[in-house]
């Protein structure tokens, strides 16, 4: 339908909204259309009932109204509530209130239950989505020629002989069953078990073939008799049943009247041949409650030793006369096994009738209720003698103290004792059923997760001695348990994290996710980030809140990445969870000796180059192997390619607090505190209330980015002498500490000279927090190195220096001064005259925009050409100081040569390139650069 839609369940709903979305006769739909308020009659009186129904739909036959729900909510809604819902004679669920409501409005009302959505259908078109967009490119005539004539001649072929013996692209194939030129039955046939799919030439083929199965199916079993012990037949409306078989005789009771009988076997095959005798089935008795209550009992195993003494004979059992007898009587007339082991089952339980009267246990309810179900937490040993002393006050007798614990721990409230988290954590794992949709997906970049993390380690900075603890996002598709994208920072996470992980999934991979599955922090909910998966077509689903079992997998890889990496690295604080326990001469900052960039180097190591080539145990091969074989089976897609280019940087570029700004034909644009400008804000005098679109650029806190009639610009600071080199983020902690120094002044001296003069002070360079510098100054040199940072060669911060990374230990020794070379060719960064004029302008035709500057020939996210993605920034810092391209990895030297003497790298202690086993145990906080 051309827009974006909410749903509140992923498997209720939003299957509701799919099968909707390729309804021919839906026109229009719209969730949560409105809500209803229902005067119904409610005992001596009224009241008014209110709903909110899932879809409100436009379809060729009128109005329709539907509301899905989960089948097991509808029963237990029919028993708590059956003057309103119930289910008639045809199945279908109805409402009592709600459907004559609409009906005089001449609305269609249906209450439909989650288990009439077709799963299997739903898989499929999960499969067959991407062919659907309008990027998809034609199958060759020649191919579609190809595929019929095939199909003509042989009515079927199996799906995978297709691709391998006569060469057909799974795209191919899959674009002519999603256009109908090939039939496959979406209903019955799941598209995802490749080695059992066949392709028929159209439905008419399967039509004939379930005919001639049905032709061919065996002899009814009414006209077959199988006599075996339990067997039911029919006899002139008398039901007989078979208790044993002989090799000629067969013994038979009477259902009626308990008589046995017994019959040649000759007789009973001629009865039944001549249509006397009729088979009813076997029946299998159905095991009484009581049986099962001692399964667990250990009168079971008396019963058990009862029977086998029995079947030893009178001799051998060493039983009495009178219990012989009474065993022999308790067995007669029970054939079956279980029969017999219940017959002997003691029945000495005794009576367990509640001797205490009803008033001790209502005192006891109460108790629980008020005194230990509740977030003081009371022992039990306390409730108790608060029941004992309720029942003295009421006069009634109490229960012993044995008792009370024994009736109380079962009911026990984890959720009213200790919350919801502690309950969801203690609480049995409840039963996953398989809608026939997997949560995780089944293709490649189909789902996504992501999520954040402090790591539990230490690392140094630069003129910072420790920083603090890193923080981790990292995106893990759900179909191969691999990592896709990953982010680590020295901020606290927010939607810059989760735009920096996509830049880095499209780095790495050159697509995006299809569904991004996300947990309910704030930054999740940004509208940047909803914005953004519009505009690419990412479907968002919010996992439940404080469900981390939702989103398993990447919890699962949080844990990876400390057990494998972190608890091996000098400076971890994995013993700091109980800091009370850890002497001081333990302390990780006593011990930290990583740097962000060898930390990052190794995470990308340890995910890129170890897990995801390592066989994994729920798939049974490698991510890297899955993804060739889904690739092969399903198709590469290559229609969903996304470029890696300015403008995609420019899109992952998250906007100001509002997103707009107004232009003051003067000063510019006012973000965040500071005038922005550019030239062509000259003509806005003469636009009326000209607003623009506003981006920020959070490596460069001199720029941000205007849409300004259809272009792209790139606006400068007009205070620039204050912001020269200033990161984005570092503003913002100024503006902080700016308004928390002028509300102090301002108690004082409102208006004063004084006054002024200290908060001019304020941008004074020697001022600003050098901890904030330092840790932005190292996250720069790292992402400037792949080509991670600002989104146009106009906004590059040309004070930020490339080589800023923290020098490497040697060994616990301090760094001698001399260890290290600067280049001043790239710490100076770019010099051409691209960077000096920054008000020229970037055409862009609206949200979508091209840039006209440097490399415009990038195209939009969605058009069909965009096959090749570039993994290499136009940024000229992102090639390293001996050539090598980040592309997919962290810059490493060719060869096991040493890097060049312009690499801000000690000379004597450059690590070789080896494997990582080797290089952890060695590195000890050396850098990857």
């Amino acid at each position: 339908m051309g827009r974006g839609l909410m749903a509140e369940s992923r498997t209720c709903e939003l299957p509701g909204l799919y099968i909707r979305e390729h309804d021919q006769s839906t026109l229009e739909m719209w969730p949560q259309p409105f809500q209803l308020s229902i005067p119904v009659e409610a005992g001596k009186g009224k009241t008014i009932v209110s709903h909110l129904p899932d879809l409100l739909l436009i379809t060729d036959e009128g109005f329709l109204v539907e509301e899905w729900r989960e089948e097991a909510r509808l029963e237990r809604l029919a028993s708590e509530r059956p003057h309103r819902y119930f289910k008639d004679e045809q199945g279908a669920w109805r409402d009592r209130y709600v459907e004559p409501h609409l009906k005089n409005m001449g609305i269609t009302y249906r209450l439909r239950s989650a288990d009439e959505h077709p799963r299997i259908f739903l898989a499929n078109l999960d499969i067959l989505a991407d062919f659907s967009l309008a990027s998809t490119p034609p199958v060759p005539e020649n191919e579609a020629i190809r595929l019929q004539t095939l199909l003509s001649e042989r009515l079927r072929c199996p799906y995978l002989e297709l691709l391998e013996e006569h060469g057909f692209k799974p795209e191919h194939v899959l674009q002519s069953v999603l256009s109908g030129s090939v039939y496959v039955d979406l209903y019955t046939e799941r598209l995802i078990d490749t080695d059992e799919l066949l392709v028929y030439r159209d439905e008419y083929v399967v039509l004939a073939e379930r005919l001639a199965a049905r032709s061919a199916r065996p002899t009814s079993p009414d006209s077959i008799l199988e006599i075996e012990q339990g067997t039911e037949v029919d006899y002139d409306g008398v039901k007989f049943k078979v208790l044993l078989v002989g090799k000629e005789k067969v013994s038979l009771v009477n259902g009626a009247t308990g008589e046995i009988i017994e019959l040649e076997l000759s007789v009973v095959r001629h009865l039944h041949k001549n249509q006397l005798l009729k088979p009813l089935g076997l029946t299998v008795e159905e095991v009484p409650a009581a049986f099962e209550m001692v399964l667990s009992n250990k009168k079971l195993i008396q019963a058990a030793k009862r029977l086998a003494a029995f079947e030893r004979g009178k001799s051998d059992s060493g039983m009495s006369e009178r219990t012989w007898q009474r065993i022999q009587s308790a067995l007669r007339g029970k054939e079956s096994p279980h029969e017999r082991l219940l017959a002997l089952v003691p029945k000495t339980a005794g009576n367990a009738t509640p001797r205490l009267p009803a008033e001790t246990y209502e005192i006891a309810e109460r108790t629980l209720k008020e005194r230990f179900n509740t977030p003081i937490k009371q022992t039990l040993s306390s409730a108790y003698s608060h029941y004992v002393n309720d029942c003295n006050a009421a006069n009634v007798q109490f229960m012993s103290r044995t008792r009370f614990f024994e009736w109380a721990r079962p009911r026990t409230n984890t959720r009213q004792r200790e919350g919801k988290r502690r309950d969801y954590a203690t609480a049995p794992i409840p039963l996953t059923f398989n809608y026939g949709s997997p949560v995780h997906g089944v293709l490649p970049h189909e789902v996504a997760y992501c999520d954040h993390t402090p790591l539990n380690i230490r690392v140094r900075g630069r003129r910072i001695p420790i920083q603090s603890r890193p923080v981790l996002t990292v995106m893990v598709d759900g179909s191969n348990s691999g990592a896709r994208a990953f982010f680590i920072s020295f901020r606290a996470a927010g939607v810059h994290s989760v735009f920096m992980c996509l830049r880095d999934y499209v780095r790495r991979w050159g697509v995006l996710p299809r569904i991004l599955v996300l947990d309910n922090g704030k930054e999740f909910h940004s509208h940047d980030l909803t914005q953004f998966c519009k505009l690419f077509g990412i479907t968002v689903r919010w996992r439940r809140s404080a469900k981390p079992r939702d989103s398993g997998i990447v919890e699962r890889f949080f844990g990876t990445v400390e057990t494998e990496l972190l608890q091996q690295l000098a400076g971890n604080s994995i013993h700091m969870k109980d800091p009370r326990a850890v002497s001081s001469s333990h302390y990780p900052e006593k011990h930290a000796r990583s740097t962000l960039a060898s930390l990052h180097g190794q995470i990308d190591y340890l995910l890129f180059d170890i897990h995801r080539h390592r066989v994994h145990p729920r798939l049974g091969v490698s991510p890297a192997q899955l993804d060739e074989q889904t690739e092969f089976e399903l198709g590469r897609r290559a229609h969903r390619m996304v470029r890696y280019d300015e403008l995609f940087k420019l899109l992952t570029s998250p906007h100001p607090r509002v997103a707009t700004r107004k232009i003051d034909p003067q000063r510019g644009i006012f973000v965040e505190g500071v005038y922005y400008w550019h030239d062509a804000f000259k003509d806005a005098r003469w636009v009326r209330a000209a607003h623009v679109e506003v981006r920020v650029e959070l490596w460069n806190a001199e720029v941000v980015y205007a849409c300004y009639r259809d272009k792209w610009l790139v606006a400068r600071s007009r205070e620039s002498s204050g912001l020269k080199g200033r990161f984005r983020p570092e503003l913002a902690v100024q503006a902080r500490e700016e308004r928390a120094e002028g509300r102090r002044l301002a108690q004082q001296d409102k208006f004063s000279p004084a006054t002024s003069s200290k908060r001019v002070k304020l941008w004074d360079h020697e001022l600003w927090d050098e901890a904030t510098r330092d840790a932005l100054m190292i996250e720069h040199a790292l992402y400037a190195r792949l080509g991670m940072v600002e989104a146009h060669s106009e906004a590059i911060n040309h004070e930020a220096d490339v080589n800023y990374l923290p020098p490497p230990l040697l060994g616990w020794e301090e760094v001698p001064e001399d260890a290290y070379v600067e280049d001043s060719s790239i710490a100076d960064g770019p010099t051409s005259s691209a960077h000096e004029n920054a008000s020229e302008a970037i055409d862009a035709p609206g949200p979508t925009a091209e840039f006209s500057g440097a490399d415009s020939t990038s195209s939009a996210p969605s058009e069909s050409n965009a096959a090749s993605v570039p993994m290499q920034s136009a940024d000229k810092r992102s090639e390293a100081s001996d050539g090598s391209v980040a592309k997919g990895r962290v810059i490493r030297p060719a060869g096991n040569s040493r890097t060049k003497k312009d690499s801000a790298v000690p000379k004597a202690h450059l690590p070789p390139k080896q494997r990582l086993d080797d290089f952890i145990r060695d590195l000890d906080g050396d850098t990857y650069f």
